[in-house]
């Protein structure tokens, strides 16, 4: 059975990691903590400031001196280092500078390259759940598989508390909830 903390609505899949974050969470303060931009609510300052930097501005760089920051001067979106810049450059350009040998699909990233690579023409599967021994490609995958062992969901629709693994699958199931609520 799931476990939710009353105040941000994370899922936990045991009462002891429930009270892990509901200690953590008292040690800083009971109140919730409001993201500025959306209204979504942290029991830490922690994870509110983690949240935040989500978000293409964070309130916690405006009005500062963002000089060892880096800026798109195309959507003002901000990195922190140099090379996030750089690669997000190339989501405005198009340009996907490495290429599959195989069969001609290309990436923005090496990395993701590669990585197409082994799930797509090698079949690997690095990643094996330690529940079940399902192998799978991506780690992603193998994190949300690993979800239906243990219980947890911490996505959850606002209008009637369903639990979801993936936030994707929320947020389709919300879309329709609404229209019936």
């Amino acid at each position: 059975m799931p476990y939710e903390c009353a105040t941000c609505h994370w899922v936990f899949p045991s009462s002891a990691g429930l009270t892990a974050h509901s200690l953590l969470a008292a040690a800083e303060d009971t109140t919730p903590l409001p993201c500025a931009i959306c209204g979504k609510k942290f029991c830490t300052r922690k994870d509110l400031n983690r949240h935040e930097k989500r978000h293409y501005r964070s309130p916690s760089t405006e009005g500062r001196n963002t000089d060892r920051q880096h800026e798109c001067d195309l959507c003002d979106k901000i990195f922190s280092v140099s090379y996030g810049l750089r690669i997000h450059r190339l989501t405005h350009t198009g340009e996907r500078p490495y290429p599959c040998k195989v069969c001609g699909k290309a990436f923005y990233q090496s990395q993701a390259l590669k990585r197409h690579h082994n799930d797509v023409h090698e079949g690997k599967k690095s990643f094996i759940c330690p529940h079940c021994g399902r192998g799978f490609a991506q780690k992603v995958a193998m994190n949300d598989h690993i979800k239906t062992h243990t219980g947890e969901r911490p996505f959850k629709c606002e209008f009637c508390g369903k639990g979801f693994i993936q936030r994707s699958n929320m947020k389709a199931h919300r879309s329709r909830c609404n229209k019936v609520a």
